[in-house]
């Protein structure tokens, strides 16, 4: 098995009931202490402080046997519209949580997070790379809506200089971006992390850690695109966030939280790599991908955790994410190879297969339903309508997502019947080497559309295509076209549907 091979069923380890047993956080300390979610277990430290230092050891993991403590206690009732925290892992693919039933990750955070909220397992990012999901994440746009808005489709190749600069005047004008959105309805906003193109200011947001007129002389000129002094976040700090929170502690905010985690490079502290000291049988690559994982679920708790501390969090919608998906079995080692140790497995990260779009979405916070889980398909475009409708604003005539508030309030079962999306740059392999500067992908137009047992790959550019039934063949290793002609012609026409709807109804945005 080339993806599932540490999948097991570890949700039955979650108990359906007012609290929960937790995962636990598999560190060495001895668990004692149980004050609060998330709890003290005194097995990881903080991420750095600003100027380098680490900090004092601050907390902020679940210890196996703690309970969850209520998110919203009765005795305490909010008016004010509530906080809204996205977390957004980056190439964190979908069987790397505990929560998922990983036996090789470890991420007590998110496990917590999952226990006491509404677990999606089955959400699809808009993307298999990065920077088109971010775009659709701020605008509630597919990638092939916003590309439609600025004439490019068909008419000249979707190089990666054309598709920053698209994205640049997508984010920069788009007056129903997020940020935008929420600011007309009383929030305040906060970017870090990850945000292609543009700076805080520029895509909408109150407040940021990527901002103008820095001097970026010492970065990468892909990381100051990328999200520049941005992508500290995480890293090194979680100061600016916190310095945010406290400074709008008495207004609704949004905070926009992206670290460039687990994303490469690969290069997790001692303290994360400690965690897997007995597990000889994970690869190079296997073994600094996990701790990275640890490293993004230890960041994001202490986020968690100074929501709490700050009385804060019980008003908070904490909502997750994934940018793209990854394939890192755990015995594959990509030390020597150019591509794998910037994309890992080729069913992964810019790829057409669903490894490179599945995510878990969740959602937690005031009035959700605890320790549910729902298996059926959901989409990232989802995920702003829901973010939209816990503020009161509409998503109708934008894209084609559907709140899941509804669903996670146990008042609606929504999921669809497929998912369909679309690629403008697919990535290198056996036989396709790289024909532009991009040396990990080629500009191609490619579309898939999956459903609960079928997941069919439309390459358009090249003439070709590939169906895989999930049920028998969850890696999606056998084509079996010739054995299922009508699925393919259903799932022809379905793509060919999808497209002409939208189009027929092209997005206008002021500048594209």
């Amino acid at each position: 098995m080339r993806l599932h091979a540490t999948v097991t069923s570890a949700w039955s380890l979650l108990v359906l009931a007012v609290s929960f047993p937790l995962l636990g956080c598999h560190g060495t300390a001895n668990h004692s202490a149980k004050s609060g979610w998330p709890y003290n277990c005194g097995c990881q430290l903080a991420v750095s402080q600003p100027g380098g230092d680490t900090a004092p050891a601050v907390v902020a993991l679940a210890a196996p046997g703690t309970q969850i403590i209520p998110i919203a206690p009765k005795a305490r009732q909010r008016t004010r519209q509530p906080n809204i925290v996205l977390l957004i892992g980056d190439d964190h693919g979908w069987p790397y949580f505990g929560f998922m039933g990983s036996t090789d990750v470890l991420t007590p955070s998110l496990d917590a997070l999952a226990a006491r909220g509404t677990l999606f397992t089955r959400g699809h990012s808009a993307s298999s790379v990065c920077l088109p999901t971010l775009s659709t994440m701020l605008t509630g746009l597919t990638p092939y809506q916003y590309e439609l808005a600025g004439g490019f489709h068909g008419k000249i190749p979707m190089t990666p200089s054309v598709e920053m600069e698209l994205t640049r005047k997508l984010l920069t004008n788009d007056p129903q971006s997020l940020p935008r959105v929420l600011a007309n309805r009383g929030y305040v906003t906060f970017e870090g992390g990850k945000l292609w193109t543009v700076t805080h200011d520029q895509a909408g947001f109150t407040a940021g850690m990527t901002a103008k007129n820095t001097d970026n002389s010492k970065l990468h000129p892909v990381l100051v695109l990328a999200g520049a002094e941005g992508l500290a976040l995480g890293r090194t700090t979680n100061q600016p966030v916190y310095d945010f929170i406290d400074q709008n502690a008495d207004r609704p905010f949004f905070v926009w939280y992206a670290p460039m985690l687990p994303h490469s490079p690969m290069d997790p502290p001692e303290k994360y790599l400690r965690q897997y000291a007995n597990r000889p049988e994970l690869s190079p690559t296997a073994l600094k991908y996990c701790a990275n994982c640890t490293r993004f679920d230890d960041a994001a708790g202490q986020l968690l955790k100074y929501l709490r501390d700050k009385d804060l969090l019980d008003n908070t919608i904490i909502l997750y994410i994934n940018d793209n998906g990854w394939e890192q079995p755990p015995t594959a080692d990509f030390t020597h190879q150019p591509i794998g140790t910037a994309l890992a497995g080729d069913h992964g990260k810019l790829s057409m297969h669903e490894s490179g779009f599945r995510t878990p979405i969740l959602i937690a916070g005031p009035g959700i339903a605890s320790g549910t889980r729902k298996t059926g398909l959901v989409s990232q475009t989802d995920l702003y309508a829901t973010i939209l409708d816990y503020v009161g604003a509409s998503s109708e005539n934008r894209g084609d997502g559907h709140s899941l508030r509804a669903t996670s309030e146990g008042r609606e079962n929504f999921a669809r019947p497929e998912i369909i999306g679309s690629m403008i740059q697919v990535r290198v392999g056996p036989g396709r080497p790289a024909t532009t500067d991009n040396p990990w992908g080629n500009p191609e137009l490619a579309f898939y559309r999956t459903t609960d047992r079928w997941h069919f790959i439309l390459y358009e550019s090249r003439g070709t295509s590939v169906l895989f039934d999930k049920s028998t063949d969850a890696d999606e290793l056998i084509d079996v076209s010739s054995q299922h002609p009508d699925v393919i012609t259903e799932s022809m026409t379905a793509i060919e549907k999808w497209k002409k709807h939208f189009q027929s109804n092209v997005i206008k945005i002021p500048g594209l």
